[in-house]
């Protein structure tokens, strides 16, 4: 695909009090790289978070480890984790972290990794949580719809500027260059694709805004918090795929704009805890929280996600076996189906409900029998 999603990097001050810092430790992944040789030591590491609530910590950590290996978080850690623990590396060949916001109220951890398979590319992904409750800070939870259709907009104008200004500077180079005698057909050639480049970029830009709800939540998950700052940053990476970067001038877009401007685009959630407006109301909905509860007898784990074309992608486990089982399905007003699968087969379906008093999902698991499913975040 040749648009990622946008990467929203809000910079925050003004905190009200808030609870002491959490520990954060380093933990060594170890594993084989795609040739058999172990990876070397250090390459790939792990945050492990210790704040003052023991829940508050699972869920965190369950976070962390289900959106980066697919599985929950080791029950007691020692300095490394590997397969034993359910962890296959599947084609990253680094991984490294930092915190950059670590206040009581508000955790963000920030990942830079390498993924190695027909080639090499590097990405950066952020996780920000809410210390009190141990809840990852969703888009849909801190942002209005229209605050984020308002943001949108502007990093649209900003990528069709970035596009077209670009494709016009290689268009001014081409024509000198054409100009001059013995000119270098490679070169020739290489400015003709740039500008080329530059303008699909900008026409891909300038397509009406047709965005679903869906597909705007999608594109705004994944932000960076920072404090002691005046602005705050939205970027949206880069236009180009693999093969085409390095055509690609523009790079990443980038956006700061007065932290004063954020607040008229948050939720009440989202403004309680990042503007700090007053007391936190409880946060929003299920989409990519870690999810307690029961299936039946049985404790259980879960993680649903929204993706941009409205489908829902998850996973859970049965707390005593800790094996993932994956979920598909889509909601409707509210209403959420699932299909459990067991290899490529469908071996059950989940009809749930989101309820709103009790921030719960909840419904009827229906397999070889029927059990009845509670979970929330």
């Amino acid at each position: 695909m040749r648009f990622s999603p946008l990467l929203l990097l809000l910079c925050c001050a003004g905190l009200a009090q808030a609870a002491a810092p959490a520990v954060v430790r380093s933990l060594a992944v170890q594993g084989k790289q795609g040739d058999g040789k172990p990876v070397p030591a250090g390459d790939i590491v792990m945050p492990l978070v210790q704040a003052g609530d023991p829940l508050v910590s699972a869920k965190i950590n369950d976070k962390l480890f289900l959106s980066r290996f697919g599985v929950l978080a080791p029950k007691q850690a020692g300095k490394s984790v590997g397969a034993a623990d359910g962890i296959a590396l599947d084609g990253i060949t680094s991984q490294s972290f930092k915190i950059s916001r670590n206040d009581g109220r508000i955790l963000t951890i920030a990942f830079d990794s390498e993924f190695c398979a027909a080639y090499c590319e590097s990405s950066q992904t952020y996780y920000s949580f809410d210390m009190a409750s141990g809840r990852s800070m969703e888009a849909e939870d801190m942002f209005s719809v229209t605050g984020m259709r308002d943001l949108a907009r502007q990093m649209h104008k900003q990528r069709l500027a970035s596009y077209r200004n670009e494709a016009a500077r290689q268009k001014t180079l081409l024509d000198a260059l054409r100009k001059k005698r013995n000119a270098s057909k490679d070169d020739i050639d290489d400015l003709e694709q740039r500008v080329a480049f530059n303008s699909d970029c900008a026409d891909a830009e300038n397509q009406p805004d047709g965005q679903s709800d869906a597909a705007l939540l999608a594109a705004f998950q994944s932000y960076q918090l920072e404090a002691a700052t005046q602005n705050y940053n939205v970027s949206a990476p880069r236009c180009s795929s693999h093969a085409e970067r390095a055509l690609d001038d523009v790079d990443s877009v980038r956006l700061a704009i007065p932290y004063a401007e954020l607040s008229p685009r948050l939720s009440p959630y989202g403004k309680a805890l990042l503007v700090g407006t007053g007391a936190v109301p409880a946060g929003g909905g299920y989409s990519g929280q870690v999810l307690h509860g029961s299936l039946g007898p049985m404790a259980i784990t879960m993680t649903l996600k929204k993706e941009s074309d409205g489908s829902i992608q998850g996973t859970y486990f049965y707390d005593k076996f800790r094996q993932p089982i994956a979920l598909d399905g889509a909601e409707r007003d509210g209403k959420l189906t699932l299909n459990e699968h067991s290899g490529e087969k469908v071996s059950a379906t989940l009809q749930l409900s989101w309820s709103e008093p009790a921030r719960a999902l909840r419904g009827r698991w229906a397999g070889k029998k029927e059990l009845d499913v509670s979970v929330a975040p």
